[in-house]
């Protein structure tokens, strides 16, 4: 990748950032405006704010006194001396006042805008390296089968020996001509034991949507993020294929022997999840208040391979919006699905 790309992306990943909190003025900055970069550093390093800042004054009344001593011996100097001092002189002259000017007038000003600029580069290299983690995905990966495979067989689920309720709801929802007034009318309850895989696996799932749900609250603000991991799987009932998003771990814990919801693929209403893995990417929702939920705004993000979904709860509205983008998207689906399949191959050794 050529350096004006690698540039052009960096700059992309802060425009997209930035316009979310408004500052995007902080990083459009004219060369003008690195060059006081310079100058701030400089003081900030040694130190001498208030000295500096009284000699630029001193100057400032020398150079009118060095102007009348210029004028005064000029006429016994060759034309091209005359120049080049005039040319130095005007140059000194202009760079003096150009720095009064930039310059804060008190030091606490000063130190402000050295933390600004502070937070400026830290920004910018936080960008540089998301631009390399943002160049590993760039197409979204043919569907990955062979974990689809994998997966369905860790979950031991008999669908023949679900209750009567159970079994008519996978029915209806694997008839093509049903439709659904709600797509809660989609989900169902898998007990965890059915889930057969270790305890090192399940507890490095648990710990995916733990670290993901806390560090929610750096990516989106505010608080009361709760994040939930589900994987695909397929099983057979009544020589029909059933596809199934199953909830593997979620963070808050839940008391009781489940991690919640799962959601059949059906036709119709599909839930949010399955929408989202059908169409790839990501989608955001606000659930209706109606639905006396935990949670007010859901981010679902499908992850590459169309293995599963990450799922982010909020309990606040609007948590979500106008807060993604390509760059927060890829890195929650990358590094979700790395994490997914390191758990899921303990299982393999």
């Amino acid at each position: 990748m050529s350096h004006s790309k690698n540039t052009e992306l960096v700059r992309e990943i802060l425009k997209n950032n930035s316009q979310v909190e408004n500052i995007l003025n902080e990083f459009e900055k004219s060369e003008t405006q690195r060059y006081r970069d310079i100058i701030f550093n400089y003081i900030k390093k040694h130190n001498t704010y208030l000295s500096f800042r009284n000699k630029l004054l001193v100057i400032q009344v020398a150079i009118p006194i060095f102007g009348s001593i210029f004028a005064i011996f000029a006429p016994g100097l060759d034309l091209w001396v005359k120049f080049l001092i005039l040319f130095i002189y005007l140059m000194i002259s202009l760079l003096v006042f150009w720095i009064v000017k930039v310059l804060p007038e008190d030091f606490d000003k000063f130190n402000q805008e050295v933390t600004r600029l502070k937070l400026v580069n830290l920004s910018e290299r936080l960008a540089s390296k998301m631009a390399l983690f943002d160049k590993i995905y760039e197409e979204e990966p043919e569907e990955d089968t062979s974990f689809l495979e994998k997966v369905s067989d860790f979950v031991k689920l008999e669908i023949n020996s679900m209750s009567e309720s159970q079994k008519n709801m996978i029915r209806r929802c694997i008839n093509p001509s049903s439709r659904f007034e709600n797509s809660r009318d989609t989900n169902i309850t898998i007990p965890t034991e059915v889930i057969n895989l270790s305890n090192i696996s399940k507890k490095k799932l648990e710990q995916i949507t733990y670290e993901i749900s806390s560090l929610a609250e750096y990516m989106f603000g505010g608080k009361g993020y709760s994040a939930k991991l589900y994987l695909r799987i397929s099983k057979k009932y009544e020589d029909n294929e059933v596809e199934l998003l199953t909830s593997f771990s979620r963070f808050p814990l839940k008391n009781g022997k489940d991690n919640g919801t799962s959601w059949i693929k059906t036709r119709g209403n599909p839930s949010i999840v399955w929408e989202c893995l059908e169409r790839g990417g990501y989608k955001i929702a606000h659930t209706n208040e109606r639905a006396e939920l935990y949670y007010n705004s859901v981010l679902a993000i499908c992850l590459p391979g169309r293995i599963g979904i990450l799922a982010l709860h909020a309990d606040h509205k609007e948590a979500f919006d106008g807060k993604m983008d390509k760059t927060t998207y890829n890195l929650l689906a990358l590094s979700t699905r790395q994490l997914v399949l390191e758990a899921i191959n303990e299982e393999g050794k």
